[in-house]
């Protein structure tokens, strides 16, 4: 099942940004707008989903911090609940240099016509790569593979493919390195996902999801602050955004 959802989320997000690249040749309010309309459309699906009738009484003041320091505690005392919650972080820190290049590899080298369109075509990839991925990983797991050996080799994908792509320029080696970074992300997403959803109990699975998304997307920001920070003080591209990859290792 989450096999299948990151395979539909992998097709929207290849049709979406193929198409907000040409859309964005019409201008970015266009793009914007019209991408803003479709918030309106998934509003819609939400509101027919069924009610989730919470398993215990809901606090009258509620604290974000108590929230997640429970959530912590819970995911703690489970190791391999706690690993599932971390074992994306050396994935996202690797983003965070990815991320920033492909931004700059888009807009200096155009690889695939202008700006926009580059990044669409570069982003586009990477979708399709997150909806193979976690195909792959399934068949290894139904095929006898335990998930603690497979989740190491698909962040190695994601380290290897992001490293190969802030250092490379030809276009057929940007697409492929761009399938390898998202088919190992993907992998590495549900099979980490799938772990969380078995072990961490009904009572707990919201907010121990919403600790395991925070962390994730904190250390994806400090990636990209890391290669940023770099190439403001003078490191060329490549070398800037391979360091995120590097500090993941």
């Amino acid at each position: 099942a989450n096999a299948l959802l990151a395979a539909t989320w992998s097709t929207a997000f290849v049709f979406g940004m193929a198409g907000g690249g040409f859309l964005a040749l019409l201008g970015p309010p266009m793009a914007i707008a019209l991408d803003g309309a479709t918030f309106l459309v998934a509003g819609a699906l939400a509101a027919g989903l069924p009610t989730m009738i919470p398993d215990r009484d809901i606090p009258k003041r509620f604290s974000l911090g108590l929230e997640l320091r429970e959530a912590f505690v819970a995911a703690r005392a489970t190791p391999v609940l706690f690993s599932a919650v971390l074992a994306k972080l050396p994935v996202a820190l690797a983003w965070g240099g990815g991320w920033l290049a492909l931004q700059l590899v888009a807009a200096d080298e155009t690889p695939f016509g202008p700006t926009p369109l580059s990044i669409g075509v570069l982003q586009a990839m990477r979708g399709l790569g997150t909806g193979i991925g976690p195909v792959l990983a399934a068949r290894a797991i139904a095929g006898g593979r335990d998930v603690r050996g497979v989740v190491p080799w698909t962040m190695l994908c994601v380290l290897a493919s992001v490293a190969v792509f802030v250092s490379a320029s030809a276009p057929v080696v940007l697409l492929c390195a761009v399938l390898g970074w998202g088919a190992g992300s993907g992998a590495t997403w549900v099979l980490t996902a799938t772990v969380v959803q078995t072990h961490a109990g009904d009572a707990r699975i919201g907010r121990i999801a919403a600790l395991d998304e925070l962390t994730n997307v904190v250390t994806m920001n400090v990636g990209v602050l890391c290669a940023a920070g770099l190439m403001t003080a003078g490191l060329s591209r490549p070398i800037a955004c391979l360091v995120p990859p590097l500090l993941a290792l």
